[in-house]
């Protein structure tokens, strides 16, 4: 509980300091910040007291794949700034599709074994 306490003041503190600067990005960062290091630590916490066996590869894959399709994104938005805005929604648009339908195709494929057993969508697998 201590812990958490140490927590909400560092996460006051920073939104407070950075709030002047960024404004509402602040927020957003600090909130970020604290809930991601309260989750590291809790991770290891509890793997210390009572194990268990999170699938942390596949996890951390399905992190990586989302961050490539963000990366890919923000660069094509980028690329297309300058772009008169009818043009940029020609663009932008279908690939943001094309990258959701190969996240969730990726995602298909990693669980194609756990979506099977369900009966709803395993007999379309």
């Amino acid at each position: 509980m201590i812990c958490y306490g140490v927590w909400f003041h560092c996460y006051t503190c920073w939104q407070l300091s950075f709030y002047s600067y960024w404004g509402i990005y602040a927020a957003a960062w600090t909130t970020l910040i604290c809930y991601a290091s309260m989750m590291v630590v809790t991770y290891f916490l509890g793997q210390k007291y009572y194990y268990i066996p999170y699938p942390v590869k596949k996890i951390g894959t399905y992190l990586l794949a989302m961050l490539l399709c963000f990366f890919m994104k923000m660069s094509i938005d980028a690329y297309s700034d300058s772009w008169t805005q009818g043009m940029q929604l020609l663009l932008r648009i279908p690939v943001a599709i094309i990258l959701m339908i190969f996240y969730v195709f990726f995602i298909v494929k990693m669980e194609r074994k756990e979506l099977k057993n369900i009966p709803l969508i395993g007999k379309y697998i």
